[in-house]
């Protein structure tokens, strides 16, 4: 059967009237082609909104090649469909609805490559799966069914589950559990691990944070648990940190220390209260080394009369004064032992004076002495040599000034009255005492 081809020139495609069924219209200016189908109706042969298919290229039995472009169009969802014929599987390009979709119109799966790599795959059950850089291993997992993720394994035991095998690092599991519990297992398998654990014991009630540890070969237990209200309890020792209204304090059994802030203080408690007058601190042969104190210690009783507030320990350089003369030294010391206010002292001095002269007072004690005005305490002399105590003296005595860092010497003896001792000149003499005051300092 012959076919006529009708020339055509216009922008226009011919009217049903230019052609009958069989012919074809060439349009040579827009290059289109033409033809009248059985409804009579005139249509395009080639690239346009019906459709159809305008190629370059070549049909072969292998299939279809295309030089350059190649669109597909029509007015409601086009696709394109890639089929074997051997196998139950086609491959799908669609814009349906507005979406652009690449997928498979069978129950196949899908994959992505790159250089016949598999890069990712999803499965027709749902299943995603990102491969590592040869494309044999899936590393990064989704397992749909159980809405569960897996990195480093395909078989996910709970929401996320991270596996390195052989390799001691985070590799288990953040799972939901039975009941309103939620964990994070780290480890190295199943048996080996430990657990944080976020455990709510009924619906809508608060989350205690616990931590899970094991030994060898053994399943992790509960060592240490933060509760809703901020205690921290140890499982072992059964201790506990806990809050005490705005105050911190570790409690072992009956025994606790306190972190005081209203008082500034660490004080003993129990688990829920002050603990007044039962705590040791240290125990007979585990004893503490020192202790540091910048204030005083109160012994047995809370009063200011049972405060020791002070315990010093010391040398000074006591010194010898006359009526005249200079004075020279050969041997001058002194030390001290402060315990409160009270101060224990001993003297040693050795004076040469350059004339003779009354022996008047000891001075240059580390401490001031309170007032003694009522008692005239006074040191006791164990030594005085080359000292003239005077006419019918047979003591040397003395005591101490009021308010002054000084002890006044004089010399008594048998029915006499408060004596003057002397000391002639270019004659050593020594004096040794000691003793003891209470000073205001």
């Amino acid at each position: 059967m012959a076919t006529t081809i009708v020339t055509k020139y216009g922008s226009d495609a011919p009217a049903a009237s230019d052609i009958v069924r069989g012919e074809l219209a060439v349009d040579t200016e827009n290059g289109r082609l033409y033809t009248e189908n059985s409804s009579g109706a005139v249509v395009e042969i080639g690239l346009n909104p019906e459709g159809n298919v305008d190629v370059t290229g070549s049909v072969t039995a292998d299939g279809l090649t295309v030089d350059g472009n190649a669109t597909i169009s029509n007015a409601t969802n086009p696709k394109l469909e890639i089929s074997d014929t051997t196998l139950p599987n086609t491959l799908l390009l669609q814009s349906l609805n507005g979406d652009s979709i690449v997928g498979t119109s069978s129950n196949t799966s899908l994959a992505l490559k790159t250089n016949n790599l598999s890069r990712i795959g999803l499965a027709n059950n749902g299943d995603i799966s990102f491969y590592e850089d040869t494309g044999t291993t899936a590393k990064f997992f989704w397992d749909a069914s159980a809405e569960s993720l897996g990195i480093g394994t395909t078989s996910p035991t709970g929401l996320l589950h991270l596996a390195a095998d052989n390799a001691h690092v985070i590799s288990k599991v953040m799972a939901s559990t039975t009941g309103y519990d939620a964990e994070l297992w780290l480890g190295r398998n199943d048996t080996r691990k430990a657990i944080i654990k976020a455990e709510q014991l009924s619906a809508n009630s608060d989350h205690d944070l616990v931590f899970f540890t094991n030994a060898a070969s053994a399943d992790a237990t509960e060592k240490v648990r933060i509760t809703s209200a901020g205690d921290v309890s140890f499982a072992n020792s059964g201790g506990i940190i806990k809050a005490i209204g705005s105050d911190v304090s570790l409690v072992q059994g009956a025994i606790g220390l306190r972190i005081n802030d209203a008082a500034s203080a660490l004080s003993p408690t129990t688990a829920s209260a002050n603990n007044d007058a039962s705590v040791d601190l240290g125990v007979s042969n585990i004893r503490f080394k020192d202790l540091y104190l910048s204030g005083g210690v109160y012994v047995g009783g809370t009063a200011a009369a049972n405060k020791l507030d002070d315990y010093e320990e010391g040398t000074f350089t006591p010194t010898v004064t006359t009526s005249s003369g200079t004075l020279t030294y050969s041997v001058q010391t002194g030390s001290y032992v402060k315990i409160g206010d009270v101060v224990y002292y001993w003297i040693r001095v050795t004076v040469t004076n350059s004339t003779t002269a009354t022996l008047h007072n000891v001075e240059s004690l580390p401490f001031s002495t309170t007032g003694y005005s009522l008692f005239y305490a006074g040191p006791t002399i164990s030594n005085a040599y080359d000292i003239n105590l005077g006419t019918d003296g047979t003591v040397l005595g003395g005591y101490y000034l009021n308010s002054a860092s000084a002890i006044r010497l004089h010399s008594y003896g048998n029915n006499t009255g408060q004596l003057a001792p002397s000391v002639a000149a270019g004659v050593a003499f020594e004096l040794r005492l000691e003793g003891h005051y209470r000073t205001t300092a």
